[in-house]
C-alpha cells in the first residue's frame, strides 16, 4: 500500500496491525454499530477526497485524500495531505459526506475509542 500510494503510513498504526491485527470497537463515541480498524492490505487510498475532481476519469491523488482505517458506515480516515506520516484523524460522515477532525494522530484516536468501550 505504501510504495503503491507512495505513502508512509503512521507507525503506531503499523505496530498496531502488525500485533494486534483487525480489531473491532463496540462503539464509536455513541455512533452505533461496530467499528473495525482495518488491516493495511485493506486500506484505500482512493476512497474519499475532500475535493472530487469534476472530470469523473481523473483519479484521486493520494496526497489529496482521506485513507480510511476504520469503518462503521462512517469511518475513520488519516489525513495524507501533509505527507509526513503522522496524520491527524478524520471521522468521516457518510450521511453528510463531510470531514470532521477526529484526533491528532493514531494513537489518540485509539484511545478515544478505547475509552467508550
Amino acid at each position: 500500500m505504501e510504495k503503491k500510494h507512495k505513502l508512509t503510513l503512521p507507525v503506531a498504526y503499523v505496530e498496531f496491525v502488525t500485533q494486534v491485527g483487525e480489531h473491532s470497537f463496540a462503539d464509536m463515541q455513541g455512533w452505533k454499530g461496530t467499528t473495525s480498524t482495518t488491516s493495511s492490505k485493506q486500506l484505500d487510498a482512493d476512497g474519499f477526497r475532500r475535493d472530487v475532481p469534476e472530470d469523473p476519469s481523473e483519479k484521486a491523488n493520494p496526497m489529496e485524500c482521506f485513507v480510511p482505517f476504520a469503518i462503521n458506515g462512517d469511518g475513520l480516515c488519516f489525513d495524507v495531505r501533509s505527507g509526513d506520516g503522522n496524520y491527524p484523524i478524520h471521522h468521516f460522515d457518510h450521511e453528510t459526506e463531510s470531514f470532521e477532525p477526529f484526533a491528532g494522530d493514531f494513537i489518540s484516536a485509539v484511545r478515544r475509542l478505547a475509552e467508550h468501550n
